[in-house]
């Protein structure tokens, strides 16, 4: 192979594998995964949207989007349990956000059931989770 090509078809390699690594490098190798709250122990919720961000550095954060507000906090998983603490507290005329909040802080368990993230509590409540388009 003659070297102008060689060196073509490298740079042509290079530049691919660079721009594949970009997301992850941009992202401080990490990921994010959006959900939307579909169920309340079976009762249809309102589409609120939680996002949980995996970051190598800065530990792991969750963050619920609802009407009232953003509320943060962190979380952390292994085999199937689940801890998500430190929720901001929400303003005192959202009590549905504050109702929210206590169930995902008192989330324990989860698992995945038909493409849905089902986290449950110790005390039997269950939210079901869908992932946001």
């Amino acid at each position: 192979m003659e070297p102008e090509k060689k060196l073509a078809r490298d740079l042509t390699i290079l530049g691919v594998v660079i721009l594949a690594a970009m997301p992850f490098v941009f992202s401080e190798l990490g990921f994010r995964q959006r959900w939307i709250v579909e169920s309340r122990d079976g009762v249809a919720a309102r589409a609120d949207e939680v996002s949980f961000r995996h970051k190598r550095r800065r530990g792991d954060r969750v963050a619920l989007h609802t009407a009232c507000g953003v509320y943060n906090g962190r979380y952390s998983h292994l085999a199937g349990r689940v801890t998500i603490s430190d929720l901001s507290r929400p303003p005192p005329w959202c009590g549905d956000d504050a109702a929210l909040i206590a169930d995902l802080n008192a989330a324990r368990r989860y698992r995945f059931v038909d493409g849905k993230l089902r986290l449950e509590t110790d005390q039997g409540h269950v939210l079901l989770l869908r992932r946001a388009a």
